[in-house]
């Protein structure tokens, strides 16, 4: 009955308007509405090409989000998807698995993907690769452009809502969400793009310079990811799923006090986290290095060799963490 009288009064006053103005409403709302249509088709443009994207990060993406079905997934920045080789671990644990790390991202968008990924299945094991970007204070807007694609899932949108509180409106248009990524979305459906290892990315360069230990500076930790860490844990911990958080190696590792907050975190709510920042096999082969923060693929290959013994005890185990671990 409020809508009626409401529609009413509009166009009663509409009816009293001089012609004019009449013109002028008539044309705001024809502008209005051809706005909105060319939002909607390039929605559903947009939406058609990523949902159907065979090649690069996009295919990549989309298949972690919508498509994945695989016993062990792997989240994580660029050291993730360089040092974790999924045959490795699928040769040596007869399990599949699926590397969905993502260059210069952190626990934001990797709590995206899970949250979407249980609604489909319930993987048998998660392994996620800590670094400072998961812990740092930062301008997280280098973030949103590869979670707003995805904020269709309601979960996904509360998550860049709560993160980023001023865009719940913004995300409301698809020309907004899918902005200036149409280039990619069109190689990702000819060809042309970087192509994966069960997500992983190989590197095949070797360290030509001598360098010194890397230096981690004090960081101001920001307490929305250490959270979001948690929420990772717990909804992995909801489905009955053993979680697993590892620091891989750096070219001459070091002792830091970096990522004891993530430690204590995780033995405080029952995850795993093993450190192998200084493994004493790998840190001090250059050969094993493309810079000092990359193993190459042989770096990776050893170093995921190592991790995969570990691997085994958790899945023999079903996942039930030892105090030492």
């Amino acid at each position: 009955m409020c809508v009626f009288f409401a529609c009413r009064k509009i166009f009663i006053t509409f009816a009293n308007m001089n012609r004019n103005m009449k013109r002028l409403v008539r044309n705001l709302l024809i502008f209005v509405c051809v706005v909105v249509l060319i939002d909607v088709c390039y929605g559903f443009v947009c939406g058609y090409l990523q949902d159907n994207a065979k090649f690069g990060g996009t295919a990549k993406r989309m298949y972690v989000a919508k498509k994945s079905t695989e016993d062990i997934m792997m989240f994580g920045s660029s050291r993730m998807m360089h040092h974790y080789v999924p045959r490795v671990i699928s040769d040596s644990l007869g399990m599949t698995c699926f590397n969905a790390g993502e260059d210069g991202n952190c626990i934001i968008l990797a709590y995206g993907y899970l949250q979407m990924i249980m609604k489909r299945y319930v993987p048998k094991l998660v392994i996620y690769e800590i670094f400072s970007y998961d812990i740092k204070e930062d301008d997280k807007s280098k973030y949103l452009s590869l979670l707003k694609p995805l904020c269709d899932d309601p979960d996904v949108k509360e998550l860049v809502c709560s993160v980023f509180p001023d865009e719940r409106f913004k995300m409301l248009s698809s020309l907004y969400r899918y902005n200036s990524i149409m280039p990619l979305l069109l190689a990702a459906n000819v060809g042309g793009a970087t192509e994966y290892q069960n997500g992983y990315e190989p590197l095949s360069g070797v360290m030509d310079y001598e360098s010194d230990a890397p230096v981690l500076h004090e960081i101001k930790e920001d307490t929305l990811k250490l959270r979001l860490i948690k929420d990772f844990i717990s909804l992995c911990h909801k489905h009955d799923v053993p979680v697993v958080f590892c620091v891989s190696p750096s070219y001459k590792g070091y002792h830091t006090d970096v990522y004891d907050k993530v430690q204590r975190l995780c033995e405080s709510e029952g995850a795993y986290f093993w450190n192998y920042f200084d493994c004493k096999e790998i840190v001090n082969d250059r050969s094993l290095f493309q810079d000092q923060m990359h193993m190459n693929d042989a770096g990776a290959r050893k170093y995921t060799s190592i991790v995969v013994q570990r691997l085994k005890d958790v899945v023999l185990t079903g996942g039930k963490r030892k105090s030492n671990q």
